[in-house]
């Protein structure tokens, strides 16, 4: 018998992004916009998870910005800052396990989100657990059919 609280558990705890690739319908791969990504996904014991991504591209992550930001820094300057930065949080669950290792994880619906449009919304992650619980594998099917994979080391 499969366990939701075994896999619960599993993914439990924190993530890093190490690697994340783009296939277009046909399988070929798409270089995308240049968002190479730095990320932590957490998964709360409390049912609660948080996805923080950037771009590590200089050109998307311009230097110099500080928080408070100065008046001499722009909106221009920040553009880049939140077009290639995605965040969100919200509960979790299981929604469909195939297996121990895999199934799907709906996050939301969302309490923070970077981008308004998320507010509320729900979001649907196909998942695998490989390398006994340390790797996490996430698959998201874009509109158009695309496929990203995404995987993440877990930290702790």
């Amino acid at each position: 018998m499969i366990s939701t609280p075994g896999v619960l558990a599993a993914l439990v705890g924190t993530w890093q992004i190490f690697n994340s690739t783009t296939n277009n319908v046909n399988g070929t791969a798409n270089p995308g916009d240049g968002f190479t990504q730095a990320g932590i996904l957490n998964y709360g014991a409390n049912g609660f998870m948080s996805a923080n991504l950037q771009s590590t591209n200089p050109a998307k992550r311009p230097r110099g910005l500080t928080w408070p930001s100065k008046d001499n820094q722009t909106d221009a300057d920040w553009a880049p800052v939140g077009k290639y930065s995605i965040t969100y949080s919200g509960p979790y669950h299981i929604a469909d396990l195939r297996s121990e290792t895999e199934g799907q994880v709906k996050h939301g619906p969302m309490i923070v989100a970077g981008i308004e449009s998320w507010m509320g919304t729900t979001v649907t992650r196909n998942f695998t657990l490989l390398e006994e619980g340390t790797l996490l594998l996430i698959k998201i099917i874009g509109k158009d059919g695309s496929l990203g994979l995404s995987y993440w080391d877990k930290l702790g």
